[in-house]
């Protein structure tokens, strides 16, 4: 799935990304928790630790994956 966020300052699509990364993580711990996830996103940085976060508070964060 592509999700682009084109136009905006960067401190506005950071904060977009990163609801959509927590809204994303959210959708597989609920529905897929044992997929591989590949995060594409600025900035990376901090949208994989949410990412995590989102799992590991759902039980299903998978050090090893």
């Amino acid at each position: 799935m592509w999700i682009g966020i084109t136009e905006g300052s960067d401190h506005g699509r950071q904060n977009t990304n990163a609801s959509i990364v927590r809204d994303l993580a959210s959708a597989v711990a609920d529905h897929c928790p044992k997929a591989m996830i590949c995060i594409i996103s600025n900035p990376v940085n901090s949208t994989v630790p949410i990412f995590a976060e989102v799992l590991k508070q759902n039980g299903v964060f998978d050090e090893k994956r």
